[in-house]
């Protein structure tokens, strides 16, 4: 019994081990064909792993027959089933490609190997769901560093805090709904966000409000929310909202997200759960 409690123990180590070793710099190649041309592009991958799950900014670069190339996204992955699942969240920049080209990232299907010599991510890349545009891109990737750079590192840690507010209290995100709103202060200085619910939700639920990360509200499920947001006091730049439910459950609840301001009404409808949540951008300028 001594015996298979300490193998036990040495199993769970060595995978303990092994699922904190995504953090680190990353470099190789992606692949793909975009505007009926293949591109050769240079990646680096810097992780911030947290458990299960990890934050990343992909950065892809080429510099080949006079056309210069720089995009940057910020990536979420997480491990599901010994595999590492890539999603693009933003894109932080884009140099040298049409907008729909620079969406080239969507997300990833990618496999991994750790070994003394070196540890390695094969990885499919998919542009929309269906992919529907052509066969998916390739990814490679070798770890190159184990640390990050602080500066990288407290980048990183910000974007956690923004978008994945108390995490330690959930489990992994596993799947997470990306809507852009861009918002000049000029067209007015107080919009309202009002968070419809649908008549279908049980009223045992809960659902937290989160603006740049911070709690802001908490309220069950088949109640009528409202945010107000005066852009006055705001900086220039991204802001964001996160609503995501908070009570463990299977089932998931359904909301439309009424946005209400210089006299321009418009409805987002989605649905969230324990694993899914729903990230709302809202980009500020003059």
């Amino acid at each position: 019994m001594k015996q298979m409690f300490t193998f036990l123990l040495l199993f769970y180590l060595s995978h303990s081990l092994k699922a904190e070793q995504f953090s680190g710099s990353w470099t190789g190649s992606m692949k793909y064909m975009i505007s009926l041309e293949d591109l050769k592009l240079n990646a680096r991958m810097n992780f911030q792993q947290n458990g299960n799950y990890m934050l990343g900014i992909l950065d892809l670069s080429s510099n080949e027959n006079g056309k210069k190339i720089s995009c940057e996204y910020l990536v979420y992955g997480w491990i599901n089933k010994q595999r590492l699942e890539m999603r693009r969240m933003l894109i932080l920049k884009n140099d040298g490609l049409e907008n729909i080209d620079a969406s080239l990232f969507v997300r990833a299907d990618a496999s991994f190997d750790f070994s003394e010599k070196e540890n390695r991510i094969r990885a499919s890349v998919f542009m929309k769901e269906e992919n529907f545009l052509g066969p998916p891109g390739t990814l490679r990737l070798v770890q190159k560093d184990t640390a990050l750079s602080a500066g990288l590192k407290e980048l990183l840690q910000k974007y956690t805090a923004i978008f994945f507010p108390s995490t330690l209290q959930q489990p992994v995100i596993t799947n997470t709904d990306f809507r852009t709103i861009l918002w000049r202060k000029q067209l007015g200085d107080k919009p309202e966000f009002d968070f419809i619910p649908s008549k279908n939700n049980s009223p045992e639920l809960k659902v937290g409000l989160y603006f740049n990360g911070i709690q802001i509200d908490r309220w069950n499920a088949n109640e009528e929310n409202t945010m107000k947001v005066d852009v006055t006091k705001l900086q220039d730049g991204m802001h964001c909202f996160v609503l995501k439910l908070e009570t463990p459950a299977a089932e998931s609840v359904r909301f439309s997200v009424r946005r209400s301001a210089a006299n321009v009404v418009k409805d987002i409808l989605f649905d969230i759960s324990y694993t899914r949540q729903v990230i709302v951008i809202m980009g500020l300028d003059e």
